[in-house]
Formats: structure tokens, C-alpha cells, sequence
């Protein structure tokens, strides 16, 4: 199966979300992995107040509790 081309053009027009979804799936094909131990089903937090860091939403590890 042909896989769709991704051009500069195109990712210039992804908004943030599909920017991070697009990373999150090349660095993890088959889902997240705690990056600390190596867990493969962390759950997902979003921040509740407004910070410089713009990202809402970050996982959790059920084992170790680490957040990335």
C-alpha cells in the first residue's frame, strides 16, 4: 500500500495537535512507553493552569509515576 506523502507544505499547515500526533506515532509505533521504566500503559493528564509551556497534555506512568 502506497503510504501518503508528507511534504513541508503540508506539515506547515498541521496545527499543533496533529504535529504532536505525527511525532507521538514515529517515536512510538505501537503506543506510548514510559521513557524511565519501560511501562507500555501510561494514562494521560492535561495541565489544569496556564504556564510558558504550552503543552495540555502529558502521560503518566501507572508503575512508577513518572510524567513525560
Amino acid at each position: 500500500m502506497n503510504k501518503p506523502s508528507i511534504t513541508f507544505q503540508n506539515v506547515l499547515r498541521w496545527s499543533n495537535e496533529e504535529c504532536r500526533a505525527y511525532l507521538e506515532k514515529q517515536r512510538w509505533p505501537s503506543g506510548p512507553v514510559c521513557p524511565k521504566c519501560g511501562a507500555t500503559e501510561p494514562y494521560t493528564i492535561t495541565r489544569k493552569s496556564r504556564t510558558k509551556n504550552l503543552v495540555t497534555k502529558l502521560y503518566k506512568c501507572r508503575q512508577c509515576k513518572q510524567q513525560f
